[in-house]
């Protein structure tokens, strides 16, 4: 991959302090599944190691969660994912105090078992159904798996759930979620089961809703600089701003004329009609620009937009730049994502054309492209 992407330690600082004064004094988890949302794992954590605003962080895998252990990251760490799947590593999990989420009783089982096997307790994060209606035990399953959480091995350090519709700021099944949630956590008490974390809220609930942050927010996009809707930013009424982290370039890897009558690119969708300099971009749907993008999307260069012509490639674009004062040179980096020359092009933007959410336009970022913190 010859595309580059910088990561900002200021912005990821600034939000990470920035989110945890917003819910204080509830923690801050910071969701560092997918790589980061395709900022780059390895790369984030490093920096929030450095802050003393996270206090947990969650994965969707097993391998990730180890992974951080093998870097040396010593706080909390919560698989928000399917654990069994990787059954062979949860003895590993458990003696490096791996926190787990359990939302049926067969895996709860296996890991009571597997925990008094061992001798070490296994924490466990129960997750509860609440109207999202994808994973989590149902209110009418709880006293099935009640012997379950009462096994001595078994630590139940903490009771979840994820809203359906908050980005949407539908209030009305989030409020009835808040109650069901909070209904679970009674029955849990009623029985003697206090867990330690109740969670939620995500990056929206964190930022718009006090009453859903309980003791722990999991915010994963909003700490990467991102709104998670335009809804959610208007909402907030410029009370707090988050700065995104991430810039995407990739270098210019040939400039030349083209001549009216000619076609750029797979498929001929592109007739010049007056005489033309183009720049050949090295980045293309194998890196992460959707192809939904030909003749529609631009880039950045000597900070001005520069149009997609033809259609996106494996491994590059084609960009009119006929109208720069100045041609752009081999091995120029257009800006893809990012700030260039006082002009922005956003995750959200580029969401919006191709009707989807920044979290997708954020996670196709290949992984092998090279990440940086800067």
């Amino acid at each position: 991959m010859v595309s580059r992407i910088h990561i900002s330690r200021q912005a990821l600082l600034h939000n990470a302090k920035t989110i945890a004064a917003w819910v204080k004094p509830a923690k801050l988890m910071a969701v560092v599944k997918s790589n980061a949302y395709g900022h780059g794992a390895s790369q984030v954590v490093s920096v929030l190691e450095q802050s003393d605003a996270v206090d947990w962080y969650g994965v969707i895998a097993l391998s990730e969660a180890l992974h951080l252990r093998s870097q040396g990251v010593t706080r909390p760490v919560l698989v928000l994912g399917y654990v069994a799947a990787e059954a062979d590593q949860l003895s590993d999990a458990i003696q490096h105090h791996i926190s787990l989420t359990v939302y049926n009783p067969a895996d709860l089982a296996k890991l009571a078992h597997l925990a008094e096997q061992l001798q070490i307790k296994v924490h466990v994060h129960l997750k509860v159904e609440t109207g999202l209606n994808r994973l989590g035990f149902s209110f009418q399953a709880l006293p099935e798996i009640l012997p379950l959480l009462q096994h001595p091995w078994v630590n139940v350090e903490g009771v979840s759930s994820h809203f359906a519709s908050v980005e949407e700021q539908d209030m009305e099944h989030t409020n009835q979620q808040l109650k069901r949630f909070q209904q679970a956590i009674d029955w849990l008490a009623e029985h003697g089961i206090h867990p330690q974390e109740k969670h939620i809220a995500s990056s929206a609930g964190a930022c718009l809703l006090p009453q859903a942050r309980y003791t722990m927010v999991r915010v994963g996009i909003a700490l990467y600089g991102q709104y998670p809707s335009l809804a959610n930013q208007a909402s907030l009424h410029g009370q707090f701003q988050l700065q995104p982290i991430l810039t995407w370039q990739a270098p210019v890897l040939h400039v030349k004329p083209v001549a009216v009558g000619e076609v750029v690119g797979y498929g001929c969708t592109y007739t010049v009609t007056q005489p033309t300099s183009i720049a050949v971009v090295g980045a293309g749907y194998a890196d992460g620009v959707n192809r939904l993008l030909s003749n529609t999307g631009r880039m950045l260069l000597n900070g001005q937009t520069c149009p997609i012509i033809g259609r996106v490639s494996m491994n590059s674009c084609t960009l009119d730049v006929t109208h720069l004062s100045q041609p752009p040179q081999v091995g120029e980096f257009a800006t893809l994502l990012g700030t260039q020359g006082g002009q922005t092009i956003s995750a959200m933007e580029v969401a919006d054309q191709l009707d989807t959410i920044s979290y997708e336009v954020l996670t196709r970022l290949n992984w092998v492209i090279h990440r940086q913190v800067i």
